[in-house]
């Protein structure tokens, strides 16, 4: 049995290879091959609008860190501190952007991540990664934590990190990861482009 650390190693190891292959009918770089897999012109989703207080609270944190990208950053989401490492991309509205979401206790900047990250900032691809509330160096009580919360949160920095969004992220999840994706592909479709997990 393949665990999520030798699948995400064969995957890099599968996008390496996909570089390499330099055949005109095949995507050439990692960038394409991703392209393929979520292209631009994929349907919209109508999406039940927010309340206008949450529109509001989204475009003052919007303005604050539009253009701060980094490790260990802080958002307020919901009253909670939560921690995330976001890089944007030089070239964001042509690429899906890569969401990691970490195993139950684990934190967002474990081995898969960092490797992740790394590929992205190498290939230019917005990476967004964070903390589960009570984990890590997000803020609050693991006892006060759900699942639904978790999912609720991602939900939260997705929309106001990567608005607009232009092209469906992909998500790779480990673990309870790939549950929250899962969970957020039912609640958001209009959010998932691809899932790794």
């Amino acid at each position: 049995m393949m665990t999520a650390f030798t699948l995400l190693i064969l995957l890099i190891a599968v996008l390496k290879e996909l570089q390499a292959f330099k055949t005109p009918n095949h995507p050439t770089t990692v960038r394409d091959r991703i392209l393929s897999m979520s292209p631009m012109n994929s349907p919209t989703v109508t999406t039940t609008p927010l309340t206008p207080s949450a529109v509001k609270e989204q475009q003052l944190l919007r303005q604050q860190i539009y253009s701060v990208t980094g490790r260990n950053l802080k958002a307020n989401v919901k009253g909670n501190s939560i921690c995330y490492d976001f890089l944007r991309s030089k070239t964001s509205n042509r690429y899906p952007p890569i969401i990691y979401l970490p195993g139950l206790l684990k934190e967002k900047s474990d081995l898969k991540s960092i490797n992740l990250q790394s590929l992205c900032k190498k290939e230019d691809f917005t990476f967004l990664s964070a903390d589960y509330l009570g984990v890590g160096r997000s803020g609050g009580s693991f006892s006060d934590a759900t699942i639904s919360k978790w999912t609720d949160d991602i939900i939260y920095l997705i929309d106001t990190l990567l608005q607009p969004i232009k092209i469906k992220p992909i998500f790779v999840g480990h673990a309870l990861g790939a549950w929250i994706t899962f969970l957020i592909a039912k609640k958001r479709p209009d959010l998932v482009g691809g899932i790794v997990g």
